[in-house]
């Protein structure tokens, strides 16, 4: 891991930068307003939002979404000097996460991934469960380097829902025990009496928002531009969310549903 003292430029700009992510009140007015209205509340909430108010259709909102994606990575590359770290932001890192944490010490960055490790797994084990999908073929489907190990996900394939929300209400993490049930209890009941998935996916986004929050009070080193990176990520996702079903046409409340908390 590269020295603290390597991170005081970056963490000062990403300082300035946390001032401009948009809270959750912009995303809920958003989504109550019409297309117009929410594009103008977006233009103007962004420091390049201005190109958004010439979006006429779906395609031009994704494009604008992809430069602020690309814009984003450009910077996290240039502020976030070790490469260990660039590599468990890519997007298929998850999967290969017991090799990426060789040698990254223990602490936030360490339990988000572990942390995102296990809801992965989480969202697999439901739906190959929901899809009847036979137990040989979880395994693979896993990710590793989570909390939960693969094998309890196995050994509880077949058993009833109220095993599987013991284990993930009893997960030991450096001597403190982590309840996801008491988080995730409603999105996973969601699923398996509605077969819909929205309600845990929320839940999971902002459990994943909640770790990251002490980043805010780190006054250097890599956590708060991992959690930044990830915070604007999250608020790119939202803007999609919202747009997308203004241009689709969706209703208010299931735009609402979906909108997760934010790290503003």
């Amino acid at each position: 891991m590269m020295s603290k003292t390597s991170y005081w430029y970056g963490v000062g700009k990403i300082r300035a930068m946390e001032k401009n992510l948009l809270g959750s009140a912009v995303f809920r007015q958003a989504a109550e307003s019409g297309r117009e209205e929410a594009l103008k509340l977006f233009a103007e909430a962004l420091p390049e939002g201005d190109r958004l108010l010439k979006a006429r259709d779906v395609r031009e909102v994704e494009e604008f979404l992809r430069g602020e994606k690309a814009g984003l990575e450009r910077l996290v590359r240039q502020l976030l000097p070790d490469v260990r770290l660039l590599r468990l932001l890519e997007p298929e890192s998850l999967l290969r996460l017991d090799v990426l944490l060789s040698g990254i010490e223990q602490g936030l960055i360490a339990d988000y991934f572990r942390h995102a490790a296990d809801l992965y797994n989480i969202g697999v084990f439901l739906r190959m469960r929901l899809c009847r999908r036979p137990e040989a073929e979880l395994p693979p489907e896993l990710a590793a380097g989570g909390l939960v190990a693969a094998e309890d996900f196995i050994r509880l394939y077949a058993k009833e829902t109220a095993a599987f929300l013991h284990l993930l209400s009893n997960v030991h993490k450096r001597g403190r025990i982590v309840d996801y049930a008491i988080v995730l209890e409603d999105g996973i009941r969601g699923v398996e009496e509605r077969n819909s998935f929205i309600r845990l996916e929320k839940r999971v986004k902002d459990f994943l928002i909640e770790v990251l929050r002490p980043a805010k009070y780190i006054s250097c080193g890599p956590e708060p531009l991992v959690a930044y990176y990830y915070a604007r990520m999250n608020e790119i996702e939202l803007i999609r969310l919202v747009l997308l079903g203004k241009f689709s046409g969706f209703p208010r409340e299931k735009i609402q549903e979906r909108i997760n908390a934010v790290y503003a």
